[in-house]
């Protein structure tokens, strides 16, 4: 699973809205993980992006 650092420097290139309907997460959330310091997502949150940004760097490379 990837790092809270992780997940907020691979968020920086990915459209929010998209994420958000991707992993059922709410648009604010993805926003507040990626852009608020002091944003402290449950385990729940942080594995709904671990997952969605592990399978799309998966198919980046794949597709590269």
């Amino acid at each position: 699973m990837l790092t809270l650092e992780q997940i907020r420097h691979a968020l920086r290139d990915r459209r929010p809205g998209m994420v958000a309907e991707a992993t059922g997460l709410h648009l604010n959330t993805v926003r507040d993980v990626r852009d608020n310091p002091k944003a402290n997502p449950t385990y729940k949150v942080l594995k709904a992006l671990s997952d969605y940004l592990t399978q799309h760097q998966e198919r980046d490379v794949i597709n590269g």
